[in-house]
């Protein structure tokens, strides 16, 4: 029984009650009697309606973060990883090296410059849990904001650890909003590519990062990846990232060369 149905039987139940209790009582008291009860009718109902509302709301959220999530293009569950060579770019100078993805967790980067292999393998690790297939945490409690004219599109609240929020449109997510210990992250995407499935990659997006407290930008990024289909999976072929921060201006660029795929890993029983 949905609560609707559970104001409108507690809606009649107290009219019952009300009516036997005030059979007896003083003529003059009837009508303040008939207003308490139809107060109290009112009152039900619009709490009924405001929760069926919200569980509206709540659905289409579900219903859109699903349709969206199915039309992220994401490596295949059963992908295998790849290796590649790396070309590095990091403030003017050139770095060589090599790599090794193996979903979902194995990530190696050889490169000669540790800071520069750090740097490298976080954002590697990013770009490429980003094309993992992900259903939401289960700490998700999507709902739909107030619609507004945003060009980014609709705002779905999930709220969680993070207390994120989505922007979404033509079932693209287009902004990701998202708190990060003292910081805030919003991720505004401004190109996506269409491929071959019909299904979209994010390929040019900004990064800001504000100060929770004062509002301040801490950092600013932008991203610009460009994709190639090898075996049916798009891998990345390079990421571009301009970044200013405390004054300076940091830029990365890191392209993959001779990427090969590893070999599939045995079915169970054969």
């Amino acid at each position: 029984m949905n609560e609707f149905c559970r104001a409108r039987r507690a809606a009649a139940a107290a009219a019952y009650r009300t009516k036997k209790l005030f059979a007896g009582c003083n003529p003059r008291l009837r009508p303040l009697a008939r207003a308490a009860l139809a107060a109290c009718c009112t009152a039900l109902i619009s709490g009924a309606l405001c929760l069926l509302q919200a569980e509206d709301l709540q659905s289409a959220a579900q219903n859109l973060l699903q349709l969206t999530r199915a039309n992220r293009e994401t490596l295949a569950d059963d992908f295998p990883g790849f290796r590649a060579e790396l070309k590095v770019h990091a403030d003017g100078r050139l770095h060589r090296g090599a790599m090794l993805f193996r979903p979902p967790t194995v990530l190696e980067i050889e490169l000669d410059d540790k800071d520069v292999r750090k740097r490298v393998k976080s954002t590697v690790r990013s770009l490429l849990s980003h094309r993992m297939r992900a259903d939401g945490s289960p700490q998700e409690e999507p709902r739909l904001a107030e619609a507004d004219l945003h060009p980014l599109g609709r705002r779905v609240l999930l709220g969680g650890k993070y207390d994120s929020a989505y922007r979404i449109r033509d079932e693209r997510i287009l902004e990701v909003d998202r708190r990060m210990g003292d910081s805030r992250l919003t991720i505004s995407v401004l190109e996506t590519e269409t491929t071959a499935s019909g299904k979209y990659l994010p390929t040019d997006f900004f990064v800001t990062v504000f100060d929770r407290e004062t509002g301040a930008v801490e950092s600013a990024s932008v991203y610009r990846d460009v994709y190639r289909r090898i075996g049916g999976e798009y891998l990345p072929r390079s990421r571009r990232i301009i970044s200013t921060r405390e004054g300076r201006t940091e830029t990365l660029l890191v392209e993959w060369e001779a990427i090969e795929l590893l070999p599939a890993a045995p079915k169970n029983g054969g």
